[in-house]
């Protein structure tokens, strides 16, 4: 993707930095050898260019991460010298722990190895709505990751729907891949972005809106997705 371009075009100094880092990791093979992987951190989930690009504007649940600790003495990018899967709240732990006592030129980071994977419970975007994609992907085909090389959204009013919990729509895009748009309620109110009936664009509800674990459907027309109107 392009995401180092739209970071360096926000903060020209910064880049990506402050979201995806770049660390050296021990490859299997003969002593010494590294390569170059791209880990991201919490921040980077919290872009809009994530929430957009990766989730589509659903919330996705979080929950787990690396804890990675590194030697910045090594070489010009830091070097992992020990990496495990924990429980987010375990693993900021351990890091600030190990970040307290830490040996100079050493530190303890929170990151996650997928791009699809977020650190934290990312909400969703209340009034963003996927409207086209290219048939394209970012990767090749077969590689677990379907994300298309443009995506197109609009930003709407939003359809209200009184109700608590959490809220999903399935959809099918114009190039026929299926996602579910989900959010939780915020204070007894749902503020959805897609219409069930009435859309203008290819992409389309594959029903009605279902609140999980209630047994509730709505349908959801246009008109109250373009004048804010409360349905359900």
């Amino acid at each position: 993707g392009k995401f180092w371009a739209m970071a360096t075009w926000y903060n020209s100094s910064a880049g990506q930095a402050p979201y995806v880092k770049t660390v050296l990791a021990p490859e299997q093979g003969p002593q010494g050898s590294y390569s170059a992987v791209s880990l991201y951190d919490a921040s980077y989930f919290n872009t809009m260019i994530a929430r957009l690009h990766n989730f589509d504007g659903s919330m996705v649940a979080g929950g787990q991460a690396y804890y990675v600790e590194v030697d910045d003495r090594l070489s010009s990018y830091p070097v992992a010298t020990a990496a495990q899967m924990m429980d987010t709240a375990v693993a900021r732990a351990a890091a600030e722990a190990y970040n307290q006592n830490a040996a100079p030129g050493t530190r303890a980071m929170v990151l996650s190895s997928n791009l699809l994977t977020p650190i934290d419970n990312v909400p969703a975007l209340k009034h963003y709505r996927l409207v086209h994609e290219s048939p394209t992907n970012v990767v090749p085909a077969g590689a677990g990751w379907d994300i298309k090389y443009v995506k197109v959204f609009e930003y709407v009013p939003g359809a209200r729907i009184q109700g608590t919990g959490v809220i999903a729509l399935d959809l099918v895009s114009n190039t026929g891949r299926t996602f579910t748009y989900k959010q939780a309620s915020t204070d007894g109110e749902f503020i959805v972005p897609y219409s069930t009936t009435g859309s203008p664009y290819e992409v389309k509800a594959a029903g009605r809106y279902r609140i999980e674990g209630t047994g509730r459907e709505i349908d959801v027309p246009e008109t109250a997705v373009m004048q804010g109107l409360q349905v359900g």
